[in-house]
């Protein structure tokens, strides 16, 4: 039973599904490819992917949390170079009020 999909490009989707095998559920996290080579649409699965147990999945979400976690934290200790000023700017940073450097 499908749960969940999103584009993850122009050519792959993700797909998230609970599958039953032989009266046990799985969770099923799939890439899946477009294979039509430009003509209908014809998805398939990918070996890129996970499956695991249902009864796996607060194990994952866990591991997920922690991950998105990670990212945020990250994201605020990361900050890129300020661009490098031009000479013009660097002056203007020196000069007095008048856009007269004062030496």
């Amino acid at each position: 039973m499908k749960i969940y999909e999103f584009q993850k490009n122009a050519l792959e989707k993700v797909i998230i599904e609970i599958t039953d095998h032989y009266d046990k559920n799985y969770l099923n996290i799939r890439v899946w490819f477009d294979a039509s080579k430009g003509q209908n649409i014809d998805w398939k699965p990918s070996q890129k992917g996970i499956t695991i147990a249902a009864d796996k999945l607060q194990e994952l979400l866990k591991g997920l949390k922690l991950a998105e976690e990670s990212l945020k934290k990250d994201e605020k200790q990361l900050s890129l170079p300020e661009p490098e000023k031009k000479e013009t700017e660097k002056k203007k940073e020196y000069a007095g009020s008048n856009g007269e450097i004062p030496f």
